[in-house]
């Protein structure tokens, strides 16, 4: 960018001061502006990994284990020293859980991670050959 801002950008020495011709900000879209309108639009019609059908049987599993346990957000945020927010978030899927996470969610429910995750495999493994048995002729 040239000195000053100006809008001929590298190969010019002049100054500008009208705004439309300053070097766009990088980063993440303003909150309230119609970039960020757009950033939400496309992001909502992209299917993204928070909705792949796999995941969500993780954490479903995951919410059901705790309400059968009697458990509610607030206790397991506790249990893992996190807010309230954080559990919400991740069990309407607007928070992706890494493996990680979801091994120490499943400790604090006080449940093995490793025969949870089995089990959720083989309800996937089901869901998956009831499915092709659906898309067969």
């Amino acid at each position: 960018m040239g000195i000053g801002g100006c809008h001929h950008w590298d190969f010019c020495n002049q100054t500008c001061d009208d705004q439309r011709y300053q070097k766009p900000k990088l980063g993440y879209p303003v909150t309230g502006s119609s970039r960020t309108a757009a950033f939400r639009k496309r992001s909502a019609s992209m299917p993204g990994r928070l909705h792949d059908a796999d995941y969500a049987a993780f954490v479903e599993h995951l919410v059901a284990t705790r309400k059968r346990l009697g458990i509610t957000q607030a206790d397991l945020s506790q249990k893992l020293n996190r807010p309230q927010s954080y559990v919400s978030k991740f069990e309407r899927l607007e928070r992706r859980l890494d493996v990680g996470e979801w091994r120490l969610a499943m400790i604090a429910l006080g449940q093995d991670p490793a025969a949870m995750f089995a089990e959720v495999c083989q309800d996937l493994v089901q869901s998956d050959a009831v499915e092709s048995r659906k898309k067969a002729p």
